[in-house]
């Protein structure tokens, strides 16, 4: 017994001995890497991440309300690669034809659209980018926290590990998929890592430079993604300048250059040119719980509540920031020293601090609950209310607030118990952080296996689209009723396959887009026109084509010149 024992007491020694070594910065990326890399392979299979699997015919998300947003930016994506060159930038014609749309519009995130286009350009290739995509946001999640966290704490291999953990297995960032834009949560980390480097005695100006730098890649990212990178390195920027770590000159050119490039690139771009006014709807809706944090959710250690969300208003889901059983029992261990941490930290970044209480304010909005409870209701002036509605999903800016949390604690955690302990603590929250978030993970990895079931037949549809140069679909997606069924996946399935095909279709789903859903002029059937009433929702208005020229189901018309009738029957009976 004495002999086990022993052997225990060595083995626990050597353990701890290897993860509070000091290490390179690069070597504990590196493992970062490889971790999340290992992470990936398990919840990804191949062909999703090559765009080759048959999830990719109907892809459909994990945040509710997803069904249409993979779709959709992936067809804005397509759009892109293969159309020309204009301004604004990310204008695109034959999606949303005949007026186009702007992809910012449709999340397909121009930055990677660019890419995709410079690719096509040079050597004539297009693929499905966003399992890749996917993927490399979760490895950038891990590898970011990881870098947060050793440049602000110990660089060793425990609290870096633990980082990869948290970084990897936010809930947060596995029920977001399904917006796959808004899974570049990584930004705002690097955004708290510049922010942090700006704060080093007499920063070099090249930290400036890549700060603004990145903010310009955080604007052809996602709005919202933006506004929190923004918001940071303008903070950075200013505590710099005001404790006189950088020059007034150097702080005041920084932020001037800043603005400078970012009007340019949103004029650029598109960003408003939107050409449909914000409604005055959805803030207060779209909320952050005061409780959702704190209180586990959709978690793999307590089953009883394992499938829910805290949700008072229907659409608390978009502000769903549950920080996860092991980030919780890091905050819980250091609670006799963590609120004088914080204090501290207040004073020595008020203005940072100040921005994430402005985001906190503003993600709880004027609709105020703390679980069902219904805190306040706070009457906003009408503009105030035109403006919040803008970003009115407002619950989405809880994010700078729980990964800085998180990686507050995993620096504090050795700091307060000393390396050994504290050692074997971050080991456990790291444990718990991945069991707790089982649940989500395990849904994300059988949501991106499985084949769905299109309404329409691919090869079949293929193949006429091929044939003609324009989709028409009657009603369009943005008219089609409340339900989510046939005629709302069908038009997506066409919208989606006319992309594949560089065909022009009328239809399209993006944020800040409406149509005339009382338009009765509809013009003659085009020689090149493959038109299509969706018959199964009561939307439909009379068919205005000859009946010689269609064939009909009791769901669908199919109307084409170039089409024989067998083929148009072909296509009605789906």
């Amino acid at each position: 017994m004495n002999n086990l024992f022993d052997m225990r007491i060595r083995l626990e020694t050597r353990l701890e001995a290897f993860l509070c070594r000091p290490l390179p910065l690069s070597y504990l990326l590196f493992c970062s890497f490889v971790f999340s890399i290992i992470f990936c392979l398990f919840e990804f299979n191949w062909d999703y991440l090559s765009g080759t699997s048959p999830y990719w015919r109907t892809p459909r998300g994990l945040i509710p309300g997803s069904y249409a947003d993979i779709s959709t930016a992936w067809s804005g994506y397509e759009n892109f690669v293969h159309d020309a060159w204009r301004l604004p930038l990310f204008n695109v014609s034959k999606l949303g034809a005949p007026g186009g749309i702007n992809i910012i519009f449709t999340d397909s995130i121009p930055i990677l659209a660019m890419s995709g286009r410079l690719i096509y350009l040079a050597a004539g290739i297009t693929f499905n980018p966003f399992g890749w995509w996917t993927a490399g946001c979760f490895v950038a999640s891990a590898m970011s926290l990881t870098l947060l966290v050793a440049t602000r704490g110990p660089r060793e291999l425990g609290p870096a590990m633990t980082a990869t953990v948290c970084g990897l297995c936010m809930p947060t960032l596995l029920l977001r998929y399904g917006h796959l834009a808004l899974m570049a949560q990584w930004e705002i980390i690097i955004a708290f890592v510049l922010y942090f480097q700006l704060q080093q005695p007499r920063p070099s100006k090249w930290k400036t430079v890549a700060a603004v730098s990145f903010c310009a890649v955080a604007l052809w990212t996602h709005v919202y993604i933006f506004v929190m990178v923004l918001s940071i390195i303008v903070a950075g920027i200013l505590q710099a300048t005001a404790a006189r770590r950088i020059s007034l000159w150097h702080g005041m050119t920084g932020l001037a250059v800043l603005l400078f490039i970012i009007l340019t690139m949103v004029g650029a771009s598109g960003y408003l040119v939107t050409g449909e006014p914000v409604e005055d709807a959805g803030f207060g809706v779209y909320s952050s719980n005061l409780m959702s944090a704190f209180v586990p959710q959709l978690s793999g250690l307590f089953p009883i509540i394992s499938g829910k969300i805290i949700d008072a208003t229907g659409g608390q889901y978009e502000g769903f920031c549950y920080l996860g059983g092991g980030t919780l029992l890091m905050i819980i261990s250091t609670l006799p020293v963590l609120p004088s941490l914080l204090a501290r930290s207040a004073r020595k970044h008020a203005i940072l601090i100040s921005v994430l209480v402005m985001f906190t304010i503003f993600a709880a909005s004027n609709q105020v609950f703390f679980g069902y409870w219904r805190l306040a209701t706070i009457p906003l002036p009408p503009f105030l209310m035109h403006m919040a509605s803008v970003f009115r999903s407002s619950g989405r800016f809880m994010w700078p607030q729980i990964y800085l949390l998180t990686a507050a604690v995993i620096v504090v955690v050795p700091a307060f118990y000393g390396r050994a302990a504290g050692g074997r603590l971050l080991f456990i929250a790291a444990f718990l952080q991945f069991a707790d978030t089982s649940p989500l993970s395990k849904a994300l990895s059988a949501r991106v296996a499985e084949a769905g079931e299109p309404p329409l037949a691919e090869v079949l549809w293929t193949s006429a689209i091929r044939r003609h140069s324009f989709i028409r679909v009657l009603p369009p997606l943005f008219c089609l009723g409340p339900e989510i069924g046939f005629a709302r996946f069908s038009a997506l399935e066409l919208d989606l396959l006319a992309s594949h095909e560089n065909v022009a279709i009328n239809t399209v789903v993006a944020a800040r887009h409406s149509e005339n859903c009382n338009a009765t002029e509809i013009a003659p059937l085009a020689a090149g026109e493959l038109r299509v009433y969706m018959l199964a929702t009561p939307d439909v208005g009379p068919m205005s084509t000859p009946a010689k020229d269609c064939a009909t189901s009791d769901r669908l018309a199919v109307c084409s010149l170039a089409l024989n009738p067998a083929e148009l029957r072909a296509l009605s009976a789906q």
